[in-house]
């Protein structure tokens, strides 16, 4: 995929910076980073039949918590982290061309295990996870006892691969490519449709830089 060979050669990148003492990855740390969001929101009414598909791309920023444990130069470790997102797409219904749709994710999170190689001041590491987020889709004109809008709360998975590159003591840059399933959540009645539910499942792919601290 694009965002995959991009988030290759961003690692590349990171790793090339040079610095002088190796790096103590033990104990806990915290970070921020922004990337770039690139998806898709699949949904069909429930009980078959109404189906659509609609990309979607956008931004994100955000934080993360995490810990490491390193024995040798294995690192294991556990990181949760929250992302603010500014993703989403309105366009012509693809089942209801009278009318105009959209698909928007609004922030989402995870909770990660992480395991990697140590070699002094760069760790390379996968990481997977449970995930979760809220999105929202939406229709206009909304018809009579219509609401126009539905939240979508789901919960999913997550995986990925990253690397990080001590620049400092305890001061790390990062770069990760992930990707999310966000699960599948049920509209109700009245919100997008007067009569019928639809089954939205969001997923998407996330190309990250940010900087952690490890403290």
């Amino acid at each position: 995929m694009f965002l995959q060979r991009i988030g290759i050669s961003t690692l590349v990148s990171v790793v090339m910076v040079t610095t002088a003492a190796a790096e103590d990855w033990d104990g806990f740390y915290t970070g921020v980073f922004a990337g770039y969001i690139q998806g898709n929101a699949d949904s069909q009414r429930v009980g078959g039949g109404g189906e659509s598909y609609v990309e979607l791309s956008g931004s994100g920023f955000g934080a993360l918590l995490g810990y490491n444990h390193v024995h040798e130069d294995i690192l294991i470790g556990l990181e949760s982290d929250i992302t603010i997102a500014n993703v989403g797409v309105y366009d012509t219904c693809q089942i209801a061309p009278a009318f105009d749709c959209g698909s928007y994710l609004d922030w989402y999170g995870s909770v990660r295990g992480r395991i990697g190689m140590v070699a002094d001041d760069l760790l390379i590491y996968g990481t997977a996870g449970l995930a979760y987020g809220k999105g929202r889709t939406t229709i206009s004109p909304a018809g009579p006892g219509v609401s126009g809008s539905a939240d979508i709360l789901s919960w999913g998975w997550t995986a990925g691969f990253g690397a990080e590159y001590a620049v400092a003591e305890n001061i790390r840059l990062k770069a990760e490519y992930i990707y999310t399933d966000l699960g599948m959540d049920t509209t109700a009645i009245g919100t997008i449709s007067d009569t019928n539910q639809y089954e939205v499942n969001p997923q998407h792919q996330a190309l990250k830089v940010g900087v952690n601290f490890g403290f």
